[in-house]
């Protein structure tokens, strides 16, 4: 059987894929001690209709949007998704929390706008493209990869502080690992490893709300 790999360096995106596909275990324990808060991969959104300019998927669990502008199919903030970073100069370091009904039983969930200034949403966005540039589909880069980045910065100082989002990774477990454990689920049937470190098809992600959110609080950051 050949040898599991010495995980020193960082790894490219074919690494992470070749490591998947021959010892994901490794792969797992190597993204368990590397990344500090959480997982991620980035999808450049620039095209398509709704969702903004690009996804961010944490854990594989929690979307955060960076949207720059409205437009046809995401034409007002009740067409947001659940979790978005808008430019606005004059709201900049507002959070602006959103709920949504669900369905005709009347189940809602709630979201939350980050409001920042648009130089440094052109920052984040920058180096959110530059993370999608380099690894494509594959949503397991460790946070500790970017920490020199504003985005990840802001991603732990602002968006994963925020109570809605705390919520929302209580879910981070399943999904692509469970955060201070050592060691990968293995004899778990539900959740087998080669699962937790696979990244998920390009076209997967939040879609909008046919009923859109209701504002009713804001807070500030910083």
């Amino acid at each position: 059987m050949e040898p599991e790999p010495d995980l020193k360096d960082i790894l490219s995106r074919q690494e992470f894929e070749r490591l998947r596909s021959d010892h994901p275990e490794a792969l797992y324990r190597y993204l368990c001690e590397i990344a500090r808060d959480f997982v991620f991969g980035v999808h450049d959104l620039r095209g398509e209709e709704w969702g903004g300019d690009a996804r961010l998927l944490l854990n594989r669990n929690l979307a955060v949007h960076l949207v720059s502008h409205f437009a046809e199919g995401m034409s007002s903030k009740e067409e947001l998704p659940q979790f978005t970073v808008f430019p606005d100069a004059e709201r900049a370091e507002l959070v602006e929390v959103t709920r949504a009904v669900l369905d005709d039983d009347g189940e809602e969930i709630e979201g939350a706008i980050f409001y920042v200034d648009p130089e440094d949403y052109d920052i984040y966005l920058r180096e959110a493209l530059d993370v999608a540039e380099r690894y494509g589909a594959w949503e397991a880069v460790p946070d500790s990869y970017y920490f020199h980045t504003e985005l990840v910065r802001f991603l732990n100082r602002v968006v994963l502080e925020h109570p809605l989002v705390e919520k929302e990774r209580e879910l981070d477990f399943r999904l692509p690992f469970a955060a201070g454990t050592a060691d990968p689920p293995v004899d778990e049937e539900d959740y087998p490893v080669e699962d937790l470190v696979t990244p998920e098809r390009e076209d997967s992600g939040s879609e909008p709300d046919e009923e859109g959110p209701t504002r009713y609080v804001e807070a500030r950051w910083g």
